[in-house]
Protein backbone atom coordinates (compact mmCIF):
# COMPACT_ATOMS: atom_id res chain seq x y z
CA UNK A 1 0.00 0.00 0.00
CA UNK A 2 1.30 3.46 -0.94
CA UNK A 3 2.25 5.86 1.87
CA UNK A 4 -0.53 8.31 0.93
CA UNK A 5 -3.08 5.50 1.12
CA UNK A 6 -1.77 4.46 4.56
CA UNK A 7 -2.13 8.04 5.87
CA UNK A 8 -5.63 8.26 4.40
CA UNK A 9 -6.73 4.96 5.96
CA UNK A 10 -5.27 5.84 9.37
CA UNK A 11 -7.21 9.07 9.87
CA UNK A 12 -10.41 7.89 8.15
CA UNK A 13 -10.60 4.83 10.39
CA UNK A 14 -11.99 7.27 12.97
CA UNK A 15 -15.73 7.92 12.45
CA UNK A 16 -15.57 11.64 13.33
CA UNK A 17 -13.09 12.85 10.65
CA UNK A 18 -14.64 10.37 8.21
CA UNK A 19 -18.08 11.93 8.70
CA UNK A 20 -16.59 15.43 8.59
CA UNK A 21 -14.94 14.83 5.22
CA UNK A 22 -18.16 13.36 3.84
CA UNK A 23 -20.21 16.35 4.96
CA UNK A 24 -17.64 18.85 3.66
CA UNK A 25 -17.50 17.12 0.27
CA UNK A 26 -21.23 17.68 -0.07
CA UNK A 27 -21.47 21.21 1.31
CA UNK A 28 -19.33 24.00 2.79
CA UNK A 29 -19.78 24.07 6.58
CA UNK A 30 -18.56 25.79 9.74
CA UNK A 31 -17.25 23.98 12.85
CA UNK A 32 -20.60 24.77 14.51
CA UNK A 33 -22.52 23.19 11.61
CA UNK A 34 -20.37 20.07 11.86
CA UNK A 35 -20.74 19.86 15.66
CA UNK A 36 -24.56 20.08 15.41
CA UNK A 37 -24.75 17.24 12.88
CA UNK A 38 -22.05 14.93 14.29
CA UNK A 39 -22.50 15.46 18.05
CA UNK A 40 -26.01 16.92 18.13
CA UNK A 41 -24.71 19.97 20.03
CA UNK A 42 -23.43 23.12 18.33
CA UNK A 43 -21.19 24.07 21.28
CA UNK A 44 -19.07 20.89 21.12
CA UNK A 45 -16.47 22.32 18.75
CA UNK A 46 -13.12 21.40 20.29
CA UNK A 47 -13.07 17.90 18.79
CA UNK A 48 -14.18 19.27 15.43
CA UNK A 49 -11.44 21.92 15.46
CA UNK A 50 -8.79 19.32 16.30
CA UNK A 51 -9.77 17.14 13.36
CA UNK A 52 -10.05 20.13 11.03
CA UNK A 53 -6.42 20.97 11.82
CA UNK A 54 -5.37 17.38 11.04
CA UNK A 55 -7.34 17.33 7.79
CA UNK A 56 -5.89 20.69 6.73
CA UNK A 57 -2.35 19.39 7.32
CA UNK A 58 -3.03 16.57 4.86
CA UNK A 59 -4.44 18.99 2.29
CA UNK A 60 -7.89 17.37 2.36
CA UNK A 61 -9.80 20.34 3.79
CA UNK A 62 -9.47 24.07 3.12
CA UNK A 63 -11.01 27.21 4.55
CA UNK A 64 -13.14 28.91 1.89
CA UNK A 65 -14.60 31.98 3.62
CA UNK A 66 -13.11 35.42 4.15
CA UNK A 67 -13.95 35.43 7.87
CA UNK A 68 -10.99 37.54 8.95
CA UNK A 69 -12.12 40.35 6.68
CA UNK A 70 -15.92 40.10 6.72
CA UNK A 71 -16.46 38.76 10.28
CA UNK A 72 -18.38 35.83 8.84
CA UNK A 73 -18.13 32.45 10.53
CA UNK A 74 -15.32 30.15 9.43
CA UNK A 75 -16.44 27.85 6.61
CA UNK A 76 -14.58 24.80 5.32
CA UNK A 77 -14.68 22.56 2.25
CA UNK A 78 -13.21 19.09 1.66
CA UNK A 79 -11.05 18.52 -1.42
CA UNK A 80 -11.46 15.53 -3.72
CA UNK A 81 -7.79 14.67 -3.17
CA UNK A 82 -9.02 12.68 -0.17
CA UNK A 83 -10.28 10.09 -2.69
CA UNK A 84 -7.41 10.15 -5.19
CA UNK A 85 -5.50 12.26 -7.71
CA UNK A 86 -7.85 13.30 -10.53
CA UNK A 87 -7.83 15.01 -13.90
CA UNK A 88 -10.22 17.90 -14.63
CA UNK A 89 -12.68 15.56 -16.41
CA UNK A 90 -12.66 13.07 -13.51
CA UNK A 91 -13.02 15.90 -11.01
CA UNK A 92 -16.11 17.23 -12.82
CA UNK A 93 -17.76 13.81 -12.87
CA UNK A 94 -17.13 13.11 -9.16
CA UNK A 95 -18.32 16.58 -8.13
CA UNK A 96 -21.68 16.14 -9.91
CA UNK A 97 -21.99 12.57 -8.60
CA UNK A 98 -21.57 13.83 -5.03
CA UNK A 99 -23.94 16.75 -5.61
CA UNK A 100 -26.78 14.67 -7.04
CA UNK A 101 -26.43 11.03 -6.01
CA UNK A 102 -24.53 10.76 -2.71
CA UNK A 103 -25.84 11.47 0.79
CA UNK A 104 -23.13 11.76 3.50
CA UNK A 105 -25.73 11.62 6.29
CA UNK A 106 -26.80 8.09 5.41
CA UNK A 107 -23.54 6.82 3.92
CA UNK A 108 -20.02 6.02 5.04
CA UNK A 109 -17.27 7.93 3.22
CA UNK A 110 -14.72 5.14 3.54
CA UNK A 111 -16.68 2.82 1.27
CA UNK A 112 -19.97 4.18 -0.05
CA UNK A 113 -18.69 7.08 -2.16
CA UNK A 114 -15.94 5.00 -3.75
CA UNK A 115 -18.42 2.16 -4.23
CA UNK A 116 -20.88 4.53 -5.91
CA UNK A 117 -18.23 5.68 -8.38
CA UNK A 118 -17.15 2.10 -9.05
CA UNK A 119 -20.80 1.14 -9.58
CA UNK A 120 -21.01 3.84 -12.26
CA UNK A 121 -17.96 2.37 -13.99
CA UNK A 122 -19.43 -1.14 -13.95
CA UNK A 123 -22.75 0.13 -15.36
CA UNK A 124 -20.90 1.80 -18.24
CA UNK A 125 -18.91 -1.35 -19.04
CA UNK A 126 -22.03 -3.55 -18.93
CA UNK A 127 -23.86 -1.11 -21.20
CA UNK A 128 -21.08 -1.43 -23.78
CA UNK A 129 -21.85 -5.16 -23.92
CA UNK A 130 -25.66 -5.14 -23.58
CA UNK A 131 -26.60 -1.66 -24.91
CA UNK A 132 -29.43 -1.63 -22.36
CA UNK A 133 -29.65 -1.36 -18.56
CA UNK A 134 -32.85 -2.20 -16.64
CA UNK A 135 -35.07 -1.79 -19.73
CA UNK A 136 -33.47 1.60 -20.44
CA UNK A 137 -32.21 2.39 -23.95
CA UNK A 138 -30.35 5.71 -23.56
CA UNK A 139 -29.51 6.32 -27.24
CA UNK A 140 -31.71 9.43 -27.61
CA UNK A 141 -30.61 10.86 -24.27
CA UNK A 142 -26.95 10.34 -25.15
CA UNK A 143 -27.46 12.01 -28.52
CA UNK A 144 -29.03 15.05 -26.81
CA UNK A 145 -26.16 15.10 -24.31
CA UNK A 146 -23.53 15.08 -27.07
CA UNK A 147 -25.27 17.99 -28.77
CA UNK A 148 -25.26 19.96 -25.50
CA UNK A 149 -22.17 18.58 -23.78
CA UNK A 150 -20.54 21.88 -22.85
CA UNK A 151 -23.78 23.30 -21.49
CA UNK A 152 -24.45 20.10 -19.52
CA UNK A 153 -21.22 20.46 -17.51
CA UNK A 154 -21.28 24.26 -17.29
CA UNK A 155 -24.94 24.91 -16.45
CA UNK A 156 -26.17 23.19 -13.28
CA UNK A 157 -29.86 24.02 -13.89
CA UNK A 158 -29.75 22.67 -17.45
CA UNK A 159 -28.03 19.49 -16.24
CA UNK A 160 -30.51 18.88 -13.43
CA UNK A 161 -33.51 19.46 -15.70
CA UNK A 162 -32.20 16.83 -18.12
CA UNK A 163 -31.44 14.34 -15.33
CA UNK A 164 -34.82 15.01 -13.69
CA UNK A 165 -36.59 14.34 -16.99
CA UNK A 166 -34.69 11.06 -17.46
CA UNK A 167 -35.43 10.05 -13.86
CA UNK A 168 -39.18 10.76 -14.14
CA UNK A 169 -39.53 8.72 -17.33
CA UNK A 170 -37.92 5.77 -15.57
CA UNK A 171 -40.13 6.11 -12.49
CA UNK A 172 -43.30 6.08 -14.62
CA UNK A 173 -42.23 2.84 -16.29
CA UNK A 174 -41.12 1.38 -12.97
CA UNK A 175 -44.57 2.05 -11.48
CA UNK A 176 -46.32 0.18 -14.30
CA UNK A 177 -43.91 -2.70 -14.89
CA UNK A 178 -42.95 -5.78 -12.93
CA UNK A 179 -39.29 -4.84 -12.43
CA UNK A 180 -36.86 -7.04 -10.57
CA UNK A 181 -35.47 -5.94 -7.21
CA UNK A 182 -32.26 -4.59 -8.70
CA UNK A 183 -33.93 -1.62 -10.43
CA UNK A 184 -31.49 1.28 -10.72
CA UNK A 185 -32.71 4.87 -11.06
CA UNK A 186 -32.53 5.89 -14.67
CA UNK A 187 -30.79 9.25 -14.09
CA UNK A 188 -27.94 7.42 -12.36
CA UNK A 189 -27.72 4.89 -15.20
CA UNK A 190 -27.50 7.72 -17.73
CA UNK A 191 -24.94 9.67 -15.71
CA UNK A 192 -22.86 6.49 -15.26
CA UNK A 193 -22.41 6.30 -19.01
CA UNK A 194 -20.46 9.58 -18.80
CA UNK A 195 -17.91 8.34 -16.24
CA UNK A 196 -14.25 8.56 -17.37
CA UNK A 197 -12.85 5.00 -17.69
CA UNK A 198 -9.61 6.16 -16.08
CA UNK A 199 -11.37 6.73 -12.77
CA UNK A 200 -10.96 3.07 -11.78
CA UNK A 201 -7.20 3.53 -11.51
CA UNK A 202 -7.32 6.95 -9.85
CA UNK A 203 -9.45 6.11 -6.81
CA UNK A 204 -7.66 4.91 -3.68
CA UNK A 205 -8.86 1.52 -2.57
CA UNK A 206 -8.50 -2.24 -2.49
CA UNK A 207 -10.36 -2.59 -5.79
CA UNK A 208 -7.10 -1.90 -7.61
CA UNK A 209 -5.29 -4.86 -6.05
CA UNK A 210 -4.39 -7.93 -8.12
CA UNK A 211 -6.73 -10.74 -7.11
CA UNK A 212 -9.51 -8.42 -6.00
CA UNK A 213 -12.86 -9.66 -7.45
CA UNK A 214 -13.83 -6.20 -8.71
CA UNK A 215 -10.46 -5.78 -10.43
CA UNK A 216 -10.99 -9.15 -12.11
CA UNK A 217 -14.53 -8.24 -13.16
CA UNK A 218 -13.41 -4.95 -14.73
CA UNK A 219 -10.55 -6.73 -16.52
CA UNK A 220 -12.95 -9.29 -17.98
CA UNK A 221 -15.49 -6.63 -19.00
CA UNK A 222 -12.71 -4.71 -20.74
CA UNK A 223 -11.70 -7.72 -22.84
CA UNK A 224 -12.45 -7.24 -26.52
CA UNK A 225 -13.51 -10.58 -27.94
Amino acid sequence: METSQIKRKYILDNPVPRKMVGLLLKQDMSPTDLAKIIYGKKNVRSGITKWLDELKKRGWVERVDMGAITNRKQVYRAKLEVLGDFSKKEYEFISVCIERFWNPLTSDLNRSLTDLLLEALIIKKIYKLKHKINHYLPVKDLKFYKENKKKFWRDRDFRNKLLDKIFKKGEKIFGKSNFKSYYIKRDFVFFSLLVPDTLFYKLWGEHRGIGNPLNLAVTLLDEKN
